[in-house]
Parts: structure tokens; C-alpha cells; sequence
């Protein structure tokens, strides 16, 4: 039963290991009896918050397992998040969690990097924290030295990366990912981690469902945010959220349709959508990148721009529902 419990993770880690690839690990799950609370989350969807002695002991094995197959681990997957840290979201707990994870870690290979937060850009709500106030708290939990570097989850999808600068004309981009990241990083500053740099694990959109985009906007948005997040000198690596659309009992959803290749049904293949001809050109020269394409004007007048506002605010909304729905 154990064996076959690793067989998919092996398979991955060791074919990305022959081909000199470096993998992030992310250490993301705790079973029912491996919960920090008695009552059964997981049963409705939800990740539960994990033992801190169990988890610990999970990250020896597999340190020892991949060793250094492995390049970083990142510690558990937006607990910002009810549906990733039930019932409630805790960066306190999350710190003990960090904490001994680190420890266990380092202590199998200690050339192993160490990701902790793995937030994603949200704002404050009943099933949501925002990830700068989440930071906050972790080192005012004491998680200073116990991470080797903080990752982030930028997603938006109706306004680029690159556009989220606040200004006072434009103040619903006090919460851009933009300005969270910025923020984020004057707290590291502010608690001697200057010398960290914050990593981009997750990023796309989805082109599928009542939030999916056009391939178009889909290209351009992944150009502006590859470009623009290599211009921040604290930017460490960026990863784009995810290689190929997948199927959910046999259906293509909003939350499976992230993939830069799509499945066409005619050929039976998979095929390229537009941000792929893109990336294939910056990656050959990411210092001049090709210009994307179409650039969203800003709001033309106060009426626009408050329609943009609110836009934004349902937006939100929107997320927060579904969120707590899944």
C-alpha cells in the first residue's frame, strides 16, 4: 500500500531528475487522522490543517526519499484560504507547521531551500485573509529563519500584473497582487529578511468557465506578468500555472482549463494556445521580449472608472463565493 502511495511522485520526480530539471516540492495534504483537529473537513473538500508532529515527520520522509531529486519544498498551498487551512485560518498555527517542517527538513539535507507562505492574492473576508496581513503574523510568530525564501500566488484576471500600481485615481488597486507583493516585501525588509526573495509559484488563467479569459488575454497577460515581475530586484524563479488543460469526470472546467496546450477533440491531439508561439520567443531571448499584443486603455472618465471599481469589488465577491463553495 505504501508503495504504491509514492508511485506517482516518483515517476514524476525521478523522470524530472534524468532530465536535469530542478522540482519544487510541494508538501500539501493531510489525511483525516493526520489532522490538527478531530472533525473531518476534508469529507466536504476542504484541506484541513495538518498535526504539526505528523507533518514534520511527513517531511522526513520524503526529504529522505527524493533527496536532493528535490530542490525546495514549499510548505503547504494557500493557507490564506479556508479551503486550504480548515476551519480557520491561522497563521500561528501555520507557523508551527513551518517551523517544524523546516527543522525536519534541513536536518535530512540542509542544501534543501525551504518555501513557506505559498499565499494567494486575496483580500480580507470570512473565508479569505490577505496575504500581508497573514505575513504579519507569521513573524510575529516567529517564523524569521525557519524559510529560505516566501512564494505568492498573483492571480487576477481582469486587470495584468504589471497595471496594479495604487494611485489615487485608481484606489480599488490598493489590493492589486501588485501591491500585495510590494507590501509583503517591506515586511521582510522590516524583519531582517532583505536578503530573501519572494517566488511567483503559481500564476495563469483560466480559459474555461465563468471567470475564463480569451487565449488572447490569456497570452497577454502571462507576457505582462513575466515581464514586468523580472523587473522587481527581489523576484526569485516564476511558475506558470499549468502546462496542459485536464478533464474532470470527463469534462473540461474553469478550474482545469489553466493549461498552455489544449485538447482538440477533432485530431485527438494536443495543441498550443497563443501565449505558447509567445513564451517559445521570450524564452529564447527574455531580455527583449515581443510586444504581447493588445494594451487595456485605462478608465476614460470618473463613470468608467467607477464601473472598473466595482467591476473588481463583484469580482471579488465572486471568488470569495465560489471559493467557499468548492
Amino acid at each position: 500500500l505504501e508503495a504504491s502511495a509514492w508511485q506517482r511522485s516518483d515517476f514524476i520526480i525521478n523522470a524530472a531528475y534524468e532530465r536535469g530539471m530542478a522540482v519544487l516540492g510541494v508538501l500539501n495534504h493531510a489525511p483525516e487522522w493526520g489532522s490538527y483537529y478531530d472533525e473531518p473537513y476534508a469529507s466536504i473538500g476542504l484541506e484541513e490543517a495538518p498535526d504539526v508532529d505528523l507533518f514534520a515527520a511527513y517531511a522526513t520522509r520524503v526529504a529522505q526519499r527524493y533527496g536532493d531529486k528535490v530542490s525546495a519544498y514549499e510548505i503547504w498551498n494557500e493557507p490564506n484560504g479556508v479551503t486550504g487551512w480548515a476551519p480557520n485560518i491561522n497563521p500561528e498555527l501555520y507557523t508551527e507547521v513551518l517551523i517544524a517542517a523546516y527543522n525536519a527538513i534541513k536536518a535530512v539535507n540542509p542544501d534543501t531551500l525551504v518555501v513557506a507562505g505559498v499565499l494567494g492574492a486575496v483580500v480580507d473576508s470570512p473565508f479569505t485573509m490577505d496575504p500581508r496581513k497573514f505575513v504579519q503574523r507569521m513573524y510575529a510568530a516567529g517564523a524569521q529563519g525557519y524559510f529560505d525564501a516566501l512564494s505568492f500566488h498573483p492571480y487576477h484576471y481582469s486587470l495584468k500584473f504589471g497595471d496594479g500600481k495604487y494611485n489615487i485615481f485608481e484606489p480599488w488597486k490598493a489590493n492589486s497582487p501588485l501591491e500585495q507583493v510590494l507590501a509583503i516585501r517591506q515586511l521582510m525588509i522590516d524583519n531582517g529578511d532583505e536578503a530573501l526573495r519572494i517566488w511567483a509559484s503559481e500564476y495563469g488563467l483560466p480559459t474555461f468557465g465563468l471567470n475564463g479569459v480569451t487565449e488572447d488575454q490569456q497570452r497577454d497577460y502571462i507576457a505582462d506578468f513575466l515581464v514586468e515581475w523580472a523587473k522587481l530586484d527581489f523576484a526569485g524563479p516564476a511558475f506558470l500555472y499549468t502546462l496542459r488543460d485536464a478533464f474532470l469526470n470527463g469534462e473540461i472546467t474553469e478550474a482545469t482549463s489553466f493549461g498552455l496546450f489544449k485538447y482538440d477533440p477533432v485530431t485527438g491531439q494536443w495543441v498550443a494556445k497563443k501565449v505558447v508561439d509567445w513564451l517559445m520567443e521570450f524564452l529564447a531571448d527574455p531580455e527583449n521580449p515581443t510586444d504581447p499584443g493588445t494594451v487595456t486603455p485605462p478608465p476614460r472618465n470618473i463613470i468608467e472608472a467607477i464601473a472598473v471599481a466595482l467591476q473588481s469589488v463583484f469580482e471579488q465577491i465572486r471568488a470569495t463565493v465560489q471559493l467557499f463553495q468548492q
